[in-house]
């Protein structure tokens, strides 16, 4: 890791953490945070357990760490083109993207 590269890490950690304690939590529709909760309970909601505790259901079992499985594909791909993006512009213009991304996993 460059010097440069540290800089730009510690400066977005510094920009997420002002911006949450500033503005503190972003509304409920721009929380990504909450978008995850979303797409977690749609797809509960699609699945269709077997309502028996004692009968083993590995059809729903399943299906569910698939949901989970792309649900963590989707983050992964969006926060590397995130950080992609990020690597492409001046220092302290990735700074503040990457803090305005990092912000949401924080709380002050």
């Amino acid at each position: 890791m460059t010097d440069l590269t540290a800089l730009v890490f510690v400066a977005a950690l510094v920009v997420a953490m002002l911006i949450d304690h500033y503005l503190g939590e972003p509304t409920t529709r721009l929380h990504p945070v909450v978008w995850m909760g979303n797409y977690l309970n749609w797809a509960a909601n699609r699945l269709q357990p077997n309502p028996s505790p004692t009968i083993r259901d590995l059809t729903s079992f399943w299906l569910a760490a698939a949901y989970w499985w792309a649900g963590a594909a989707m983050v992964l791909i969006v926060a590397w083109a995130l950080q992609w993006a990020a690597a492409q512009l001046p220092w302290y213009a990735a700074a503040l993207l990457l803090g305005l991304a990092l912000k949401p996993m924080l709380a002050w």
